[in-house]
């Protein structure tokens, strides 16, 4: 469980959840200092009323808010996340069976929730993903067996966006239902 925080600065990766590591207890999460989780796969890790902000000028499309490598089982629900992230969640390299719900992202830079191609049987549901992203996708769903649903993306004139499932590797049976794109 990982609730009730307020993360800001300057850093590469706000949280990153990978499978058998954690932050230690007590300490901020960086991307450089990270203990051991056992039994991530068998129970959920929970991640609730986290605000991250950010404002450094670092490489963008380096920086991510939440980042999951081979992680399952993570629920990510009424976070925050601010600032100028390539990606405000990454759900990336096999991240599987994990929830995201009800956050609100603003300045993302590339996307704002993000699947990577081996990123299965994920749900997202109920976020809102605000302003303009380079990629055209403020929402972007690779891979299989992904479901995105009743998500709002809130564009501006500039660039267009919305939420887009696509990949250049072959998927199947992921599909986007009642999602608004305003």
């Amino acid at each position: 469980l990982f609730r009730d925080t307020v993360v800001q600065g300057s850093f590469m990766s706000a949280v990153r959840v990978q499978e058998g590591f954690w932050p230690p207890a007590g300490k901020a999460p960086v991307y450089t200092d990270w203990s051991t989780l056992s039994g991530l796969a068998r129970q959920p890790v929970l991640i609730t009323n986290v605000t991250l902000l950010h404002h450094a000028n670092e490489s963008f499309f380096q920086l991510r808010g939440f980042w999951t490598v081979m992680a399952m089982n993570v629920i990510f629900s009424r976070n925050t996340i601010l600032g100028p992230f390539g990606y405000s969640i990454d759900l990336d390299s096999s991240s599987s069976a994990n929830i995201v719900h009800n956050n609100y992202m603003e300045g993302s830079v590339w996307e704002g929730i993000f699947t990577e191609y081996s990123a299965v049987g994920n749900v997202i549901t109920g976020n809102t993903v605000v302003g303009n992203v380079a990629n055209q996708a403020h929402i972007h769903v690779n891979g299989a067996l992904n479901v995105v649903v009743d998500n709002t993306a809130r564009i501006n004139e500039t660039l267009p966006g919305g939420i887009v499932i696509s990949s250049s590797l072959s998927m199947y049976n992921s599909y986007a239902l009642s999602n608004r794109v305003v």
